[in-house]
């Protein structure tokens, strides 16, 4: 059997080390090195969710009895970490979340295998052959309308989906299938240029564009919040990422209030519009779907980036062109690159500019310190010297009391002595070298 790795990795559960990040070489080692079951339990976790997070980071994994192979000395050659993708996991961090986006595409590959059969077999009654491939539907698309008709009821008539890890596209169910097949022509036509199209990672750093779907959007105005994914859409050309948003603009509406719901005006029959008038029927704007469609590109990684194209469709427009999407995709991505640089010029001037404010700010904390040690010191010992001086003129004044006593007689002397003794001991305090010596000089007190 081959050497198991030395390195802490292997030693997770019970170290303290479990937020440790491991990447997806260190997975491959680790998984080729022993059963999935001893890994799993270094991790804490089962050897299944060990199974699905080798997934996710497409770590190829030691196939069922390898280790039996192993020990008769036939063990199969492993097979070799393909290397990472634009928009891959590569890495992860024992109690974080797993996700579904691999496991889900070898899903579906295996779905439509199964619905191809094996090459020559012909087609079995109930079970439907694939699509042609020239209407293969991209990945992040299969399977998706049920999930999107499964949706919540809203007041502007755009699907809210309770599913959140989808593509991202917000829309009428009335367009579901067009706006369906426009996204599909574009990832098509992009993933065959060599360019991929893929949920994005869970980043603090990534985000989603937020989306105004009013076709005509008015200033100061408020617009309705609508569903959007747990997690961008990124298409990655080499390794830029652009977010994608397909959408359904809305627009303002006059519609009749009648049976309980407001009906679109356009929409009334002759007989509709003789029997909807009267105070009970009235008329006001809603903001309706509109039939046309839009597609957002952004940049998702830095708020600093400001970046962003709109194609949208308009009544008396074509509808969206793919081909011409593609090309100003692919043309953006210089522009993209220049603003990337300048936000990333700029931002390190701001960390410039911001600490030399941080060194300028502890300068004058320092300043600061040492005036105050500083004064500290010299008013303290002003005050050393002026007690110094108060108490040499009471001594004085003692020295003086005692010389006048010399005249007078004994018992009245030696009452004089005691007073002066009581008076001394109540205005004596520490020599002047006793203060000298507790006092501190300014570097002391810093």
């Amino acid at each position: 059997m081959q050497d198991e790795p030395t390195d802490a990795k292997s030693e997770h559960k019970g170290t303290g080390r479990e937020a440790d990040p491991v990447s997806r070489e260190e997975l491959y080692s680790l998984v080729w090195a022993k059963p999935m079951l001893r890994v799993a339990e270094d991790f804490g976790v089962s050897s299944s969710y060990m199974a699905r997070v080798c997934t996710e980071l497409r770590v190829p994994r030691p196939a069922q009895g390898y280790w039996t192979q192993v020990e008769l000395g036939r063990a199969p050659e492993r097979p070799a970490l393909p290397p990472v993708r634009h928009g891959d996991v590569s890495s992860w961090r024992p109690g974080a979340t797993v996700g579904t986006a691999e496991r889900t595409a070898k899903k579906i590959e295996a779905k439509a295998r199964a619905q191809e059969g094996p090459p020559g077999e012909r087609a079995r009654p109930g079970r439907p052959r694939s699509k042609p491939s020239g209407s293969t539907v991209h990945l992040l698309l299969k399977d998706v309308k049920p999930l999107f008709l499964k949706s919540r009821d809203t007041d502007t008539g755009l699907l809210r989906p309770f599913k959140r890890m989808m593509v991202d596209v917000v829309t009428s169910e009335a367009q579901l299938d067009r706006v369906l097949g426009i996204a599909n022509a574009l990832f098509s036509a992009l993933t065959a240029k060599g360019h991929r199209v893929a949920l994005g990672l869970l980043h603090p750093h990534t985000g989603r564009m937020d989306v105004n779907v009013r076709e005509v959007p008015k200033k100061n105005q408020y617009h309705q919040p609508v569903w959007a994914p747990d997690r961008p859409t990124v298409l990655y050309i080499g390794a830029m990422p652009i977010g994608l948003t397909f959408y359904e603009m809305t627009e303002d509406v006059e519609s009749v209030y009648a049976n309980g719901t407001y009906i679109p005006v356009r929409d009334l029959t002759a007989e509709q519009r003789r029997r909807f008038t009267g105070p009970q029927h009235w008329k006001t704007t809603k903001e309706l779907p509109s039939g046309r469609l839009c597609l957002q590109a952004y940049y998702p990684s830095s708020s600093r980036v400001k970046w962003f194209k709109r194609w949208q469709e308009t009544p008396v427009s074509e509808l969206l062109d793919v081909p011409k999407m593609v090309a100003a995709l692919e043309a953006s991505v210089p522009e993209l690159t220049e603003q990337i640089e300048t936000a990333r010029i700029q931002e390190q001037e701001q960390q410039r500019l911001w600490e030399e404010q941080q060194r300028q700010w502890r300068e004058e904390r320092e300043r600061e310190r040492r005036q105050k040690a500083h004064q500290a010191a010299q008013q303290e010992l002003i005050a050393a010297i002026a007690a110094w001086d108060q108490a040499r003129k009471v001594e004085a004044y003692f020295e003086d009391v005692l010389r006048d006593a010399e005249h007078m007689e004994a018992g009245e002397r030696d009452t004089l002595f005691e007073r002066v003794t009581q008076a001394r001991a109540m205005v004596s305090g520490p020599s002047a070298l006793d203060a000298l010596l507790r006092w501190k000089s300014p570097s002391e007190r810093l």
